[in-house]
């Protein structure tokens, strides 16, 4: 049972924004061009959710490396079939001097701890 919206197909969908963008340009628009605006809409919501989810240690104050979008710190575990644990042993040399850092596995944040007091005082 629908209470506001019925069933729709992607057909459906699809002739309604060709309605939209033909009423707010005024003239009618080639299915090119609405593809290339959906594809433009879906990059830009991508770019901001991922500049919204590698900025969380930033905004605490941790020292983080610069990740890749959409891997995190973990691209060269994904894209060169690296092992992950080289990988950790990598990003732990990077954060030397510091008792904490932050990565990212894919969208996630992750707190690498360096130091044996605060790993004690966080068990």
């Amino acid at each position: 049972m629908y209470f506001f919206f019925p069933p729709r197909t992607v057909g459906d969908i699809v002739k309604e924004f060709h309605l939209i963008v033909t009423a707010m340009l005024g003239t009618p628009v080639s299915p090119l061009v609405e593809v290339g605006a959906v594809a433009s809409i879906i990059l830009l919501v991508l770019y901001v959710y991922f500049k919204i989810c590698y900025s969380y240690w930033k905004k605490r104050g941790i020292p983080t490396l610069k990740p890749t979008a959409p891997f995190g710190n973990f691209s060269n575990t994904i894209l060169s079939g690296k092992h992950p644990g080289y990988e950790m042993a990598e990003l732990y040399k990077a954060f030397d001097g510091h008792t904490v850092g932050g990565v990212y596995m894919f969208g996630a944040p992750s707190l690498l701890l360096r130091h044996p007091d605060v790993i004690k005082d966080i068990l």
